[in-house]
């Protein structure tokens, strides 16, 4: 049982065809990974709250919760690429189950460390770099394991499911416990969070087996299995173009996100918790985004819902910037929700679509070290244009990056290949294909 769906009738493509074609079962086997992913989810919500309040418990210096930023983001960098390996040398159900297991052992060390009041600043920060690393890992084999569960006609719904439940998990339920159990009994959100790597592991066990082929390619040093990974992105006009659009809009996201939070204090002039309220208001537009996204790209094509939705994210950006009023504000945010989900649903789609089953834990690594890279940038950018040209200029230029990512898709990347539905086959232009075949070889 190696898809999720094996059955020989293929969808009626008349114009008469039923549209609940659409909506066929996904299987068995990829509920357990969106189970999986939406435990594993819940237990990083619980994490994203309560992690914070404990660095603060422990040192009052704000330098101690930028470290704690940096202990997590910092692994995609040094071990985004090997960990892209990983996940194509090895059974992916056995990457992510073993990860799962360690990451178990990882937050169930910490709290109870929390517990026993045997937690340091450096010990703390130590945790984390090896969640972190962990993450890298288990983020780079999940993606690359969706293809093999659902046929391609259904990727941008499984894709859609997944982050949408991930966002409800992660960005409403997890935080808001998080933060109240803390605040009764600290260890307590950190031992869920170890139980949701169980739950997560134990779903993940009853994955069907993908054994990698014994290749030659497989017994490549690490290091030139990596190379290969950014060659065929480098090649590949499709993937190229996407992680040059995908890095514009991590900067401008950064650069946003950075300082929004003095946005709403020093120039709404808001209380703080309107922060938690707008930040909530966002998280919503997510939600809602995993529910359109598919049938958005089923209507327009992946190439015109990633085009546009980079464009309005970028009009988005300009818009808090220049009407700095708060229910503009809320509005773009809950707008800017939306779009952000269908651009990464999408995009993941686009590539999922185009990227061969040797390659798909290297390129779902590499997009990651984009995207953490990329930010590391833009926060600090954003921060300085902030301090020299105020707060509303920053959000404005963030916006033009974003305009410069719609216009990066509408230039560059190949109007046949993103112009089909998710369920049909991407072509890969010519100068592509001996890419294609050296990686697969």
């Amino acid at each position: 049982m190696s898809r999720a769906a094996d059955s020989t009738e293929r969808p009626d493509t008349s114009p008469s065809a039923p549209p609940t074609k659409h909506y066929e079962p996904l299987g068995r086997p990829f509920n357990r990974l969106w189970i999986g992913s939406t435990t594993s989810a819940l237990g990083d919500g619980l994490m994203f709250s309560a992690l914070p309040l404990l660095a603060a418990s422990l040192s009052h210096d704000p330098r101690v919760v930028s470290l704690l930023e940096a202990a997590s983001a910092v692994p995609w960098l040094i071990f985004g690429l090997h960990a892209g390996v990983i996940a194509d040398r090895l059974d992916h159900r056995r990457v992510m189950y073993v990860t799962d297991i360690l990451r178990l052992v990882t937050v169930g060390i910490l709290a109870a460390l929390v517990a026993f009041g045997g937690l340091s600043v450096a010990s703390l920060l130590a945790l984390v770099f090896v969640l972190g690393t962990l993450g890298t890992v288990f983020g780079s084999a999940s993606p690359a394991m969706v293809p093999s569960l659902v046929p391609k006609e259904s990727l941008a719904r499984a894709n859609a499911r997944i982050a949408g439940s991930g966002t409800t998990a992660r960005g409403f339920i997890g935080p808001v416990a998080g933060s109240v159990l803390f605040g009764f009994i600290a260890w307590l959100p950190f031992l869920l969070n170890a139980l949701s790597f169980g739950a997560s592991a134990t779903a993940v066990a009853g994955l069907p087996r993908h054994d990698r082929p014994r290749e030659p390619a497989n017994r490549q040093k690490m290091s030139a299995a990596a190379r290969d990974g950014v060659r065929w992105i480098y090649r590949t006009r499709q993937v190229r173009v996407l992680a040059l659009a995908t890095a514009l809009l991590s900067i401008a996201t950064a650069a946003f996100m950075g300082c929004f939070v003095l946005f709403v204090l020093l120039t709404l002039h808001l209380p703080q918790f309107a922060y938690g309220i707008l930040i909530a208001v966002f998280a919503c537009g997510g939600l809602s985004g995993s529910f359109v996204a598919a049938s958005t790209s089923r209507r327009l094509g992946l190439r015109w819902t990633a085009l546009l939705s980079a464009f309005l994210g970028g009009v988005l950006f300009i818009g808090i910037g220049a009407v700095p009023v708060w229910p503009v504000t809320a509005l773009c945010l809950l707008l800017l929700g939306v779009v952000t989900m269908v651009w990464n649903i999408s995009t993941v789609t686009m590539r999922q679509t185009v990227t061969p089953r040797s390659m798909l834990g290297r390129v779902s690594s590499l997009f990651g070290m984009i995207g953490v890279g990329t930010g590391v940038i833009g926060a600090p950018v954003g921060g300085l244009i902030a301090k020299e040209l105020g707060l509303p200029t920053a959000f404005i230029m963030a916006g033009g990056l974003g305009l410069i990512a719609s216009l990066t898709i509408m230039l560059w990347y190949p109007a046949d290949a993103g112009s089909a539905s998710p369920g049909s086959e991407a072509p890969v232009d010519s100068t592509d294909t001996a890419s294609t075949q050296e990686a697969t070889r």
